[in-house]
C-alpha cells in the first residue's frame, strides 16, 4: 500500500511543477505582446491574452495535484491506524 501512497505523491509533486510551468509560460507569453491600443476598459475585458490558454490549463494541472495530494494524504492516514 505504501508503494500506491508514494505514486500518488509522486504524481501530485509532477502535475505541481507541470501547473506551474503552464503559469510561468503563460506569464511570459501574455507579457511578452504589447498592450491594446484601445484603451476602453469594457473592450479589455474581453480581448484574450496569448497566454490564456496555458494558464487555463495550469489551473486544471493544480486542481487534479490537489486531488492526488489529498486522496494520497488520506490513504496514508487510513494505513497509519
Amino acid at each position: 500500500m505504501y508503494g500506491a501512497i508514494k505514486k500518488l505523491f509522486v504524481a501530485a509533486c509532477a502535475f505541481a511543477a507541470g501547473s506551474l510551468a503552464c503559469f510561468y509560460a503563460g506569464a511570459q507569453r501574455a507579457a511578452g505582446v504589447a498592450p491594446a491600443l484601445n484603451p476602453d476598459d469594457l473592450s479589455r475585458q474581453f480581448t484574450t491574452d496569448p497566454g490564456e490558454g496555458l494558464v487555463l490549463a495550469g489551473g486544471f494541472l493544480l486542481v487534479v495535484a490537489l486531488a492526488l495530494a489529498s486522496a494520497g494524504l488520506m490513504l496514508w492516514r487510513q494505513e497509519r491506524s
